[in-house]
């Protein structure tokens, strides 16, 4: 099917740190009450965060430091208009960013691969399209042979 194009595209951190798996499952259990949703937001700066919220409590982790991909996104017709305007002195210091909502179970089936696969990832990118959905590309090592 064909699909809008991402907000926010963002190489996440080496497939052998399998940190954002394990910080998932810890938000969605805050306290003794499980979240139904975790909001997944990415910005064109670099940064990613999770959060999870019940009544009373809410918890979140943040990625930062990450690297951007522009070429397929919203952000980078944005971006290079951004860029523009900063040569010219009128930029705006504002980065885009986006967020979707996700049933954490199947945020932690997307990132299963993070444990079974580790080893065989040279790279992973995770796609935001607003209020719409979130993918994850794998990128396998190249086969010679």
């Amino acid at each position: 099917p064909k699909t809008s194009p991402p907000g926010v595209q963002v190489y996440l951190p080496s497939p052998s740190n399998p940190t954002i798996r394990t910080c998932i499952e810890r938000l969605k259990s805050l306290g003794r009450r499980e979240t139904d949703h975790i909001f997944v937001e990415g910005s064109t700066s670099g940064w990613l965060s999770f959060t999870g919220m019940v009544t009373g409590a809410c918890s979140k982790a943040t990625f930062e430091g990450l690297n951007v991909e522009f070429s397929d996104s919203k952000a980078s017709e944005a971006y290079r208009v951004d860029q523009l305007q900063m040569s010219q002195g009128c930029g705006n210091d504002d980065d885009l960013s986006v967020q979707v909502k996700v049933q954490n179970k199947k945020l932690l089936e997307i990132f299963k691969w993070q444990v079974s696969m580790q080893k065989w990832v040279d790279e992973s990118t995770l796609c935001i399209v607003e209020d719409e959905m979130v993918i994850i590309h794998v990128i396998l090592p190249r086969f010679n042979g």
